[in-house]
């Protein structure tokens, strides 16, 4: 039996607990961002309506992030006293101890490679094995002891003459084709986020990019299929995904997010961090139209106090100091994909997710800048989950859900689960060098 997650957890009962266990459909995700630490715990159901398996939520936790700064462990002991208290919420909700957890990855350096396989299979049928070994080749493709690869997704395939080939198992032929997408992140941070997971004496079952994870848990089946572009607009970095034909062809992330327009207005208009956070909640604005009523408030200069300390501002004013961020980060997104060839007619729409896109106007703005029609994206593959963490700041842990539930399309093994950090290093130097 695993050790607790944390203080309050060894008071339980363990009799009364149940163990998370995957073969009876209980996954737990663990969404680990530099605002917030969140874990759902989800438990696989059978529509009565419909006949299909579904994901219902039994189980929610989250707490304010300590320890992380742009998605990275900066400080490995309040990082952990975070994840403790975010896994001990959501095991309380569901009545059942976690013992292992899905892992979303957020980086400002994730980076995205596209390949192409040839494999022979003279006259021979498409089986997994031919499928399952072209994938490993994208992967041995961009391994390198510098970065861990963390998806290699195939795209499309091409058995002889036939293109777009949906499934090729079960087709003969002579050559198989396979575009496959890989996602890879620097090992540091990755290393550093497995050993903080590892002190809360939880075993990772696999890593997930989280604005792969965002996409999953927004985008509809069509906007899959049609080309969409998920943007998840995170504390520390804002991520995005560029899917087309059923599969995502682009991924990557900026080191931009909501915590720098908190320090912009913090900077601007002279109050701490915690005045300009609640400043961007009540009143923050991307777009100075979107203000009906310019009201005025005070607010209290940093480092005074009483009424001499305060401030008269306008709403406006605000809107003018977040407005030039937004727009930043609209364009470093629209730079990342120019780059890569990426344009308007692959992804003519976009769906806008994360805290970050609950601001008034950033819809709006995103529609102006990146010139595609915009929506705001929620979590729409999970029943059961609470009001409050059902919002666009809970796509990414949602998606982790979504991830587990259809990863048959990425069949790289999941991150082993070895009973020790010094093992997992072990793993980790003999696969690397």
């Amino acid at each position: 039996m695993n050790i607790p997650v944390s203080p309050f957890t060894a008071q339980k009962d363990a009799s009364v607990y149940r163990d998370t266990d995957y073969r009876s459909g209980v996954i737990a995700a663990l969404d680990i961002g530099t605002s917030k630490v969140s874990c759902f715990i989800a438990q696989k159901i059978i529509d009565e309506d419909s006949g299909k398996t579904a994901m219902r939520i039994i189980g929610v936790g989250h707490q304010v992030s300590r320890g992380l700064r742009g998605g990275v462990v900066v400080d490995m002991e309040a990082a952990e006293k975070s994840i403790r208290k975010a896994i001990d919420a959501a095991e309380r909700m569901a009545n059942m101890i976690v013992k292992k957890v899905v892992v979303g990855v957020t980086s400002p350096k994730l980076a995205s490679s596209s390949y192409k396989i040839s494999l022979n299979l003279n006259g021979f049928e498409v089986n997994d094995e031919h499928m399952g070994q072209a994938l490993l080749f994208a992967r041995d493709k961009c391994q390198s002891p510098e970065v861990e690869v963390l998806h290699a997704i195939p795209v499309s395939y091409t058995v002889d003459d036939s293109f777009n080939v949906d499934d090729p198992r079960g087709l003969f032929g002579e050559k198989l084709l396979v575009n496959a997408h890989a996602i890879t992140s620097p090992v540091g941070p990755v290393r550093n986020l497995l050993a903080c997971i590892e002190k809360c004496h939880l075993k990772v079952d696999t890593l997930v990019a989280t604005p792969y994870a965002s996409a999953l848990a927004c985008l509809v089946e069509d906007e899959m299929e049609l080309g969409s572009l998920s943007i998840d607009m995170g504390g520390g970095s804002t991520g995005f995904t560029v899917f087309h034909s059923g599969a995502p062809v682009f991924t990557g992330s900026i080191a931009v997010g909501g915590n720098h327009i908190t320090a912009d207005i913090a900077q601007g208009l002279g109050v701490s961090l915690a005045t300009a956070e609640r400043i961007k909640t009540l009143y923050g604005s991307a777009l100075s139209e979107t203000i009906e009523n310019d009201e005025q408030f005070d607010v209290p200069l940093i480092g005074e106090s009483g009424e001499e300390g305060l401030h008269k501002i306008q709403r406006s004013d605000i809107s003018r100091i977040i407005r030039p961020r937004i727009e930043e980060t609209f364009e470093m997104v629209l730079a990342n994909l120019n780059r890569s060839g990426i344009n308007k007619s692959h992804c003519p729409r976009a769906v806008l997710t994360g805290g970050g896109a609950m601001l008034t106007g950033a819809r709006e703005l995103a529609q102006h800048m990146i010139e595609r029609q915009v929506r705001m994206g929620r979590p729409i593959r999970l029943s059961g989950l609470p009001e409050a963490s059902a919002g666009p700041a809970f796509s990414s842990c949602a998606g982790l859900i979504a991830y587990k539930k259809r990863r048959s399309n990425d069949m790289l093994p999941a991150t082993p689960n070895l009973p020790s950090f010094l093992g997992k290093a072990g793993k980790w130097l003999k696969r690397n060098f």
